[in-house]
């Protein structure tokens, strides 16, 4: 009897344990958690000075748009925002102090990079999936 006893006592618990362990089994008519969507938040025009032979010669504006991965991450964006503005204007200026000194063109896909490097470098690798630009254009004056 005592044998029968112990044989059931471990039977129920490794069931429980088994159920706790991987839980219930999934229902297929459960509604299913929605994927990611992305989340946009829009940033104001960010405006550089554009200088050649110690002269402004232009002005170069841009605007961005930070897709997040889902909504949940908008807090934590709009908590550092001033670091991701400072580190966007930052690299902005060392793009127009190039550009004031060649002439050239700036690249828009290095722009983008760069930016989403320092995004990343700020708010961490999982929060920012991409930087879009809305617009960018140099004002001559």
């Amino acid at each position: 009897m005592k044998r029968i006893l112990i044989l059931v006592l471990v039977v129920v618990l490794l069931g429980g344990g088994g159920w706790w362990f991987l839980g219930p089994p999934e229902d297929p008519n459960a509604p299913k958690p929605p994927p990611d969507t992305p989340y946009y938040v829009k940033m104001s025009p960010l405006v550089v000075p554009v200088i050649a032979n110690d002269q402004i010669v232009s002005h170069l504006a841009v605007e961005f748009q930070l897709e997040l991965y889902n909504d949940l991450q908008a807090p934590k964006v709009k908590e550092v925002m001033p670091q991701l503005i400072d580190g966007y204007l930052r690299s902005l200026q060392v793009i127009a102090f190039r550009r004031g000194d060649n002439g050239a063109k700036f690249d828009i896909v290095a722009l983008k990079e760069r930016m989403l490097i320092v995004s990343k470098a700020t708010v961490g690798p999982d929060v920012i999936r991409n930087i879009l630009i809305q617009r960018a254009f140099e004002h001559q004056l």
